[in-house]
């Protein structure tokens, strides 16, 4: 009997061990997916246009009204710039094209045809505003 039971245990342990690395490999498998599916989920999937207007002089220009345009859709965007001339708009889309009208008062109205926007932040936009 003793010569039976020595086999079959060497035997259980093996498949043991097998189940245990491949148990371990699937473990290591489901981490690695969980990591890489947050990863793709932390994907930047929008953009924001910021900047500043100015008068031909470069003072700031505050309370000027900027609108900014998404032309494939027809969304418009509309705020008003600071007591700096900031003016800063998040959750655009990202691609294009965009118009992007400035006016204040006692200032010509200047427009930015056909910008293109990428995921993220972008290079802050300095409006001049001539009198």
């Amino acid at each position: 009997m003793e010569g039976l039971v020595r086999p079959f245990v060497v035997f259980m342990f093996r498949s043991l061990e097998s189940k245990m690395l491949k148990l371990r490999s699937f473990l290591v498998m489901l981490t690695l997916s969980v990591l890489l599916a947050s990863q793709a989920m932390a994907q930047i999937t929008s953009s924001n246009l910021r900047g500043q207007v100015v008068s031909s002089d470069g003072s700031a220009v505050s309370g000027a009204s900027v609108e900014i345009l998404h032309v494939p859709s027809s969304t418009v965007s509309r705020m008003t710039t600071s007591e700096t001339g900031q003016f800063f708009q998040s959750g655009l889309r990202v691609g294009g094209p965009y118009q992007l009208t400035v006016s204040g008062s006692g200032y010509e109205t200047t427009v930015f045809e056909n910008l293109f926007l990428e995921p993220g932040n972008q290079d802050p936009i300095r409006v001049e505003l001539a009198a």
